[in-house]
């Protein structure tokens, strides 16, 4: 597929902050009706059901947006007992912000602003790692950096 040169979207550019929320809240509903998250979550749900329910789990969202991906993630870990950590990446401040809102009520959140293209965990650093509706924001040669980046970061 050809990237639309200068087709950016709103959250691509420099956008208002209560714009930006509006956006984001936007892609929530719509994930929540139409089971984007859902599709996640069974993912997870898979990749962990050969690990003893006690294992502390880390998973990484890449490119959070407003943290909606990462709370379900918590409520899941917690109707399904089990111990989760998730740290929250975006590249934009304003979505961290907004992240960092979402993730209030969760201490099992920690949100950060940083690049998926250096992402700032180890190798193996993280058992997960989740990236939903993320890598058409990035130019061809940066998402290949990316999905690198996440290969090299998770252990599972």
């Amino acid at each position: 597929m050809r990237r639309v040169e200068n087709g950016l979207e709103m959250l691509d550019r420099p956008t208002p902050a209560a714009e930006r929320a509006a956006s984001l809240a936007d892609v929530e509903r719509l994930n929540a009706r139409f089971g984007g998250d859902a599709l996640t979550l069974r993912w997870v749900a898979r990749v962990l059901a050969g690990l003893p329910a006690a294992r502390p789990v880390r998973v990484l969202d890449v490119g959070a947006g407003g943290g909606a991906l990462a709370v379900r993630l918590v409520e899941w870990a917690r109707r399904s007992r089990r111990s989760i950590r998730v740290l929250a990446l975006d590249r934009d401040p304003d979505s961290a912000r907004l992240a960092r809102g979402a993730a209030a009520a969760y201490p099992e959140i920690a949100v950060v602003c940083g690049d998926a293209s250096a992402l700032p965990v180890r190798r193996g650093g993280v058992d997960l790692v989740v990236s939903a509706l993320t890598l058409h924001h990035l130019a061809p040669e940066t998402a290949a950096g990316a999905l690198g980046e996440m290969a090299r970061a998770g252990r599972l």
